[in-house]
């Protein structure tokens, strides 16, 4: 029976900690390093606030030590807690984590032993100034305190515990942590994995989660007759992670701009995945161009903008009704953005407002609702009674195009953008269509802010501008090819 007790315990082990750097919109907190292999770092959606970005780590291992780097002046807030569990009700009941020990920059800031659950965390604040580094460690036991009275009474510990046991089994899934989690039946195991499309949350069914993923439907409908075991990875987790020994091939993703980057605030990223893991993987994916027959350049935008299962014909069909759209336009600029923490949508956006106001529909100097009360969240649909769409990059580096300047042009926007560097998707994208700023902010843009000045008081020269075709006649045959390389990829990574 102890040795059952001692299974269960572990089980239920997990710890929480949220961070949040309180302030203006753009405060926000970064890991820039961790000693635990089974950490797992999110910023789920619901933790951006008008006042600052939150994380939430997890880990299971008792132990914890690590380092945050504060964005911004603000307050820094630390909940210790332990892990949302509901049952099938939505209703939480508390999965109790003791922590024995608890430091913040090697000074230890409880006294005695404390006793948490979600609902009842232990809050430290502080106030911190903007690229202050904050050292946090912790160690907890499970339920300690409340076992230390049942340690003469193993039956009562045994009962309680099957108790929780009962209640977690009505629940899908009660946390998402680095160990991974599985699709296809256990073909697929996402580890390290901040989820492509982050819209998922602590209290949801990952495992459900994870079917639903862009990789786990492409490889269901290319070969869901096949035996396999693929390992994904992101730039998110702990490195050792990727690293360790495992069953199955490793891939390595990434929908961020990772290599070559300057900004201090990705130096860690960069270090550890650096060129974007191959020394460790199989088969790598993202923005840049790298020569390694293990590596194909397949940028999130694919995956953003085309369904899993899509064929030749369907890339054929979308390709024409872009450069076929028709939208009526009722009001000039927009922007949703989440952020804009290295200020090139602040770039963009200062030009664009000395000649008329720009409707802010993101989390990011929101001024209206509508995107929500109205379009029901629907991003495609609000854009498109606009004009223009201001769909600048959060970072600027050559070939680091994303999903938003495509979403513009399925909206019939013309796109106000700055990216993309020397490689601006030359074979897809028509740089005709695009209102383009400099990728050097200090140049002078006097040519593209005449232009957009006279798209914007002459309709007659904006719906000329707009009847040329966003995407040009070699972006078929290339967004197709691409599709067939990555087929090619996964073909051998199942069957050599």
């Amino acid at each position: 029976m102890e040795e059952e007790i001692k299974k269960l315990l572990i089980k239920y082990a997990t710890a929480r900690i949220d961070i949040m750097n309180h302030g203006a919109e753009d405060n926000t907190v970064f890991i820039v390093r961790s000693n635990n292999m089974d950490a797992n770092v999110l910023y789920p959606p619901w933790f951006n606030r008008k006042d600052g970005q939150g994380l939430v780590i997890e880990c299971s291992s008792g132990m914890i030590d690590f380092e945050i780097k504060c964005v911004n002046d603000g307050t820094l807030d630390i909940m210790f807690k332990g892990i949302d569990c509901r049952d099938k009700n939505g209703n939480r009941f508390p999965i109790h984590i003791d922590y024995t020990n608890l430091k913040i920059n090697d000074k230890k800031i409880i006294d005695k032993n404390t006793l948490v659950w979600h609902d009842e965390p232990y809050k430290y604040t502080k106030k911190v100034k903007n690229g202050e580094i904050i050292k946090i460690y912790a160690e907890w036991k499970p339920f300690n305190n409340w076992i230390s009275e049942y340690d003469n009474n193993l039956s009562n510990t045994k009962k309680r515990l099957d108790f929780i046991e009962k209640k977690v089994k009505q629940i899908p899934k009660l946390s998402y942590t680095s160990f991974g989690s599985d699709a296809l039946g256990g073909k697929l195991t996402y580890r390290n994995w901040l989820p492509v499309k982050p819209s998922i949350t602590l209290l949801e069914d990952i495992d459900g989660y994870c079917e639903t993923i862009w990789f786990t439907r492409y490889l269901k409908h290319k070969f869901s007759d096949v035996d396999f075991k693929l390992n994904f990875f992101g730039p998110f987790g702990e490195h050792n992670t990727l690293t360790s020994p495992m069953q199955g091939k490793k891939i390595f993703f990434s929908f961020e701009d990772i290599n070559l980057r300057s900004d201090e605030l990705l130096d860690e990223m960069r270090k550890k995945y650096d060129v974007y893991a191959l020394d460790y993987v199989d088969f790598s994916m993202g923005y840049d161009f790298v020569d390694n027959p293990k590596y194909l350049r397949f940028p999130y935008w694919f995956i953003s903008i085309f369904r899993p299962d899509i064929t030749d014909e369907d890339i054929e069909r979308l390709i024409d009704k872009w450069n076929s759209l028709n939208y009526p336009k009722t009001d000039d600029v927009v922007n949703v953005s989440s952020h804009d923490v290295w200020k090139v949508r602040t770039y963009v956006a200062n030009d664009v407002e000395k000649f008329t106001d720009i409707v802010y529909g993101g989390r990011w100097r929101n001024n209206t609702s509508e995107l929500w009360d109205k379009y029901n969240n629907n991003k495609q649909v609000f854009i498109s009674k606009f004009k223009f769409n201001l769909c600048a990059e959060n970072l600027l580096d050559d070939a680091y195009v994303t999903e938003k300047i495509f979403n513009s042009i399925s909206a019939n926007c013309v796109p106000l953008y700055a990216g993309g560097g020397n490689y601006l998707e030359p074979e897809v994208l028509n740089p005709k269509f695009i209102l383009r700023w400099s990728d050097d902010m200090s140049d002078d843009n006097s040519d593209v802010i005449e232009l957009f000045k006279n798209l914007l008081t002459d309709e007659k020269s904006y719906l000329e501008f707009k009847d040329q075709n966003p995407m040009l006649d070699t972006s078929k045959k290339y967004i197709i090819n691409k599709f067939k390389e990555l087929e090619k990829h996964f073909e051998r990574l199942i069957y050599d």
